[in-house]
């Protein structure tokens, strides 16, 4: 018999939960997942009870977009403030609508020194304190992480950030104009 596909990526997922690799993070993937952790940590979650918080962050289950919620989609890129101000998409895909409203967010930060800023440990201690003790919520979102969260090493877990504002673009037939 042959396993389901979701079966055997549920079971890779799990061994990189428990089985951290720390082989580190390229640069691209440590800012873009420091965004998308802040972005759901100090946004969605405030709007949304834990399990439809973990549920609407779809970007680690290998999805077009990043966030989906009451019909809207919402697609983050985040870059360092001083970058090139050009976003990056890294298919046509990410900008297909799967919903009535699709949103393509700057997230813009910078690189913060020990005293100042967010850590990706910090925002992932926040995420499972807002869970509250709700053991399936919390598991839900350890597993959802642990694909990029289990391959950071331990200097970019503690590497801090600063939230610095962010950009939101309504995705139209016209778009990007």
């Amino acid at each position: 018999n042959k396993v389901p596909y979701d079966s055997c990526y549920n079971l890779k997922t799990w061994s990189i939960f428990l089985k951290p690799t720390r082989e580190g993070l390229s640069e691209s993937e440590l800012i873009g997942f420091w965004g998308e952790m802040e972005i759901f940590t100090n946004h969605i979650c405030n709007c949304l009870e834990p399990e439809p918080a973990i549920d609407s962050w779809i970007g680690p289950d290998d999805k077009k977009q990043d966030f989906t919620f009451n019909n809207c989609a919402l697609e983050l890129k985040t870059s360092l403030s001083g970058n090139p101000s050009d976003l990056k998409i890294n298919s046509m895909d990410q900008l297909h609508r799967i919903t009535d409203h699709l949103y393509l967010v700057n997230v813009l930060i910078n690189i913060a020194d020990e005293s100042h800023g967010t850590s990706l440990q910090e925002l992932y201690d926040k995420a499972i304190e807002y869970m509250g003790g709700n053991i399936l919520a919390s598991n839900k979102f350890k597993l959802k992480t642990s694909k990029l969260f289990g391959k950071a090493a331990a200097d970019q877990l503690n590497k801090k950030f600063i939230y610095l504002t962010h950009k939101t673009y309504n995705v139209t037939s016209e778009f990007p104009t």
